[in-house]
């Protein structure tokens, strides 16, 4: 599960996302960048990833997920207030296990550079970040 952190009176909008255990999260939706006509989202898909709250766009501000800097979590962490097609995900497989599935973070900075997407995972705190390994963030696919 998945919960925002913040001290604002509307706790989803502009929030951190932290990885959450026990306690009830916020469900998360998975959109691809180009629709697939079949329905699913593949393996390497570009994709935004939203909190399902739409509050938010009543606030003025996305329940998106993005990359942002944030001073308390000492770095950048995965943050609300995204914007459709610039902050960008893919669903790859874990690289040390590939029975499971990460989360990647991917720069979209064209036409400047062709940056590599990173992993995310958790830092020491529970935010949700790139690059970090102090705790992984992978998933398994339900069965068919």
């Amino acid at each position: 599960d998945f919960r925002v952190v913040n001290a604002t009176i509307n706790p989803i909008c502009n929030s951190d996302v932290i990885l959450s255990t026990g306690i009830e999260g916020l469900p998360v939706t998975f959109s691809p960048v180009i629709n697939s006509t079949d329905g699913v989202i593949r393996e390497g898909t570009l994709i935004t990833v939203s909190f399902d709250a739409s509050t938010c766009g009543m606030a003025g501000v996305t329940p998106m997920w993005k990359i942002g800097f944030n001073s308390t979590a000492k770095g950048y962490i995965v943050t609300t207030g995204g914007v459709d097609r610039l902050n960008l995900f893919k669903i790859t497989k874990f690289e040390s296990d590939s029975s499971f599935y990460q989360l990647s973070y991917c720069p979209n900075s064209e036409p400047f550079c062709e940056c590599p997407c990173v992993p995310v995972g958790a830092n020491s705190d529970k935010y949700l970040a790139p690059n970090v390994s102090y705790a992984d963030f992978r998933f398994k696919p339900d069965a068919p």
